[in-house]
């Protein structure tokens, strides 16, 4: 019971020592609550804590062992090495988005070409990363086109449903239909794509940004250096994280607690 418990009611003396420097009293009077309490409740507390914030924190992006496997053939090819899959131009990112759709698709037994299928304002019918701009079975994507075919890699997009299409350099931004994704990475003006992620708010998205300053024109002007880079980023990026979201370490945090208070106890 001893030095957690003593530890906790000794920052709520310190706290109300310091109050003058602006420490709200609230949280003296929250240590001090904590530092009362019974090692049995501390220890309850920290266990039940902790089994209740793995699930927020670890749920993000499970994936399905199929999809994964799925993806990761699409993206590497059979022998699950190098990038030599019918989706490597397009990343592994949006091969597991694609096998997403597949999957959920025929889970949920949804024939293609229903009216009421991903009708504009219609939720797609599984759940995308966070990280994606994915609505009504579309995603925004960049695409970077090989040299000199830019304009022949926008009329193909457009060809396979994208829309809000805009041109920077040898880059295409647009909403790519997700099941048109297996069909993208085989364009031959294609070099690679990725997903444009999702802008904190105030920042333009992908389609405003280069519509702005009349970069759509794709003019040789100062900065081409500049995109050339950001070009090369894209490419490395376009390989997609091969490790989904992990839970954080608040978990370890409240086990830690419960397994000290337990050996005081003993």
């Amino acid at each position: 019971m001893a030095s957690l418990a003593c530890a906790l009611r000794f920052c709520g003396y310190r706290v109300y020592g310091y109050q003058a420097y602006g420490y709200p009293p609230s949280l003296a009077t929250l240590f001090l609550a904590v530092g009362a309490l019974p090692t049995g409740v501390l220890v309850a507390g920290a266990l039940i804590a902790g089994g209740l914030v793995l699930p927020f924190e670890g749920q993000a992006q499970e994936l399905r062992p199929e999809i994964e496997r799925q993806a990761q053939e699409a993206f590497h090819g059979p022998d699950l090495e190098g990038k030599d899959g019918p989706m490597a131009k397009v990343g592994l990112d949006l091969a597991r988005l694609y096998y997403r759709r597949e999957h959920a698709l025929r889970e949920e037994e949804i024939e293609e070409g229903k009216p009421e299928e991903e009708k504009p304002g219609k939720e797609t019918p599984f759940k995308a990363p966070t990280s994606m701009q994915v609505d009504s079975g579309g995603v925004v994507v960049d695409a970077i086109a090989v040299s000199g075919s830019t304009e022949s890699l926008r009329q193909s997009l457009a060809g396979l449903g994208a829309e809000s299409l805009a041109i920077s350099g040898r880059v295409v931004s647009g909403r790519l239909p997700i099941g048109m994704l297996l069909q993208a990475a085989d364009l031959s003006a294609l070099r690679s794509m990725q997903p444009a992620r999702a802008r904190t708010h105030g920042q333009p998205a992908p389609s405003q940004r280069y519509e702005m300053g009349g970069s759509i024109r794709g003019s040789k002007e100062k900065g081409s250096e500049k995109k050339e880079s950001e070009e090369k980023e894209s490419e490395k990026k376009s390989g997609g994280d091969s490790k989904e979201k992990a839970p954080g370490p608040t978990l370890g945090i409240f086990l830690l607690i419960g397994t000290l208070l337990l050996i005081e106890r003993t």
